[in-house]
């Protein structure tokens, strides 16, 4: 029983002498360094290309009340300068935007197409708003996003500018 003893005691003290090694898969500690995103910068931003249509004299006249679109245009304005901490904000805020946007829409450029300018403004603005708030979103993922997201608008801007022009023809039926 003593000898069981004794062997037992040196296997516990070999076993406790032992260090473990550097190439031990089970004890090696692996650090992944995963890829820092690069913030946009300006330059990002002007080096976008796209057609970016304003609003026409009559447009910017009908829309100069509607608080909704002033609110977007300055939102549109902040991200030019790479400002996008507007996404990372309150989420009730965000949506709240957009469905002021759709439900204060001036009689004057109310119609069809503006509503489905709207409509796809609402979908690229919540795209940019996802790719903003996943932080491992690629910078080219985000850039285009961003474009999407001013094509978008640029394109309400145009519906506008041609509902009010169209508006604004004086088209008489005359006999032919």
């Amino acid at each position: 029983m003593k000898v069981f003893i004794v062997l037992i005691g040196s296997i516990f003290l070999m076993a406790c002498e032992k260090v473990p090694s550097k190439e031990s898969p089970s004890t090696e500690i692996e650090t992944i360094e995963e890829p820092q995103v690069t913030r946009i910068t300006q330059s990002d931003i002007e080096n976008l290309d796209y057609i970016e249509y304003v609003l026409s004299a009559a447009s910017k006249k009908a829309v100069a009340n509607w608080a909704s679109y002033t609110e977007l245009e300055n939102l549109i304005e902040s991200i030019k300068n790479a400002d996008i901490s507007y996404f990372e904000g309150d989420e009730k805020i965000i949506t709240a935007l957009i469905q002021d946007l759709r439900s204060t829409i001036p009689e004057k450029v109310n119609n069809q197409s503006v509503t489905a300018r709207i409509s796809a403004l609402e979908t690229k603005f919540h795209k940019l708003e996802s790719a903003v708030r996943i932080s491992k979103t690629p910078k080219t993922e985000l850039i285009s996003t961003i474009k999407e997201f001013f094509i978008s608008f640029s394109n309400l801007n145009l519906q506008m500018n041609k509902k009010l022009e169209k508006d604004a023809q004086d088209i008489s039926k005359g006999n032919l």
